[in-house]
């Protein structure tokens, strides 16, 4: 920032300033990949405060999950806090922000509990699928055991219980 009343207009803006940022991570909370001050850059700028990345002090990408305190420079003796938020969910960043220490099993439980419910609709739906396949198996094998049923009963030919040398015999006597 070229001038320092600029400078402190921007920082009456961030100071303390919190910002979440939801990415990919493994159970044990390392990101699949890092935050940069080019990913902070753009958190900022998108709640409409215009900094450069160079004035964003970050001595290395975060490489886990966590809430992080950075410096942002915005004169050459001026500058802010923020706080960077970086969580998988809204849910797993407002716990981080009430202090609570995630351990693995509760990211994993969250992770998991999520996923059970979007299974469980997935399921859901896979389950009726698979129902209204069953049923129209059923109806279909119905369909052919009453089409077995009726070739049978047509191919037999009703008995009188005579046989022919008695119809013979019974012609004969007459």
């Amino acid at each position: 920032m070229e001038n320092k009343k600029e400078a402190e207009v921007v920082k009456a803006k961030i100071d303390g300033k919190s910002f979440i940022l939801i990415r990919s991570a493994s159970d044990t909370g390392a990101l699949y990949g890092s935050v940069s001050s080019k990913d902070i850059n753009e958190i900022v700028s998108a709640d409409g405060i215009e900094i450069s990345k160079n004035q964003i002090k970050l001595e290395k990408p975060i490489k886990e999950l966590g809430v992080y305190k950075i410096i942002v420079s915005l004169h050459s003796d001026i500058s802010a806090e923020i706080f960077i938020n970086v969580a998988r969910s809204i849910e797993e960043a407002k716990l981080q922000e009430k202090g609570e220490k995630l351990d693995k099993t509760d990211i994993t439980e969250t992770v998991d509990e999520k996923a059970a419910i979007n299974n469980m609709f997935e399921d859901e739906n896979m389950a009726e699928k698979i129902g209204n396949q069953k049923e129209e198996s059923d109806n279909s094998e119905i369909s052919n055991d009453s089409k077995k049923q009726t070739l049978e009963d047509s191919s037999k030919v009703p008995s009188n219980n005579s046989s022919e040398e008695e119809v013979k015999i019974s012609t004969d006597q007459k």
